[in-house]
């Protein structure tokens, strides 16, 4: 009984995860698009964009901070939630300088 009710509680979180990456990609991408209109005509300016690597980086970091939120900072539960082991999970948090005691 308490293993149906924990995966209850781990497909309602993986949900809610799953709902605020959403919301958290929606508003990057209006974010970019207030950006690019509020930049001058190509012609005038030099257009970065960024390597593969750090737009991995940054939605990455994104995904990390979602899930520490969800799970209140609790860094195995953000494992799991990632489907990624606890020595990952510590590895990007270090890697990405996140401050896990923000989502406490």
């Amino acid at each position: 009984m308490s293993v149906e009710i924990e995966e209850l509680e781990l497909h309602d979180t993986m949900q809610a995860l799953l709902r605020a990456m959403i919301t958290q990609t929606m508003e990057i991408q209006r974010l970019i698009e207030t950006v690019r209109e509020s930049q001058p005509p190509p012609a005038h300016r030099s257009i970065r964009i960024p390597s593969l690597e750090e737009a991995v980086g940054v939605y990455e970091r994104s995904l990390i901070e979602s899930a520490l939120e969800t799970s209140r900072g609790n860094r195995t539960q953000a494992a799991r939630l990632l489907r990624v082991t606890p020595r990952i999970i510590n590895y990007k948090i270090r890697k990405y300088a996140i401050d896990c005691s923000r989502f406490r």
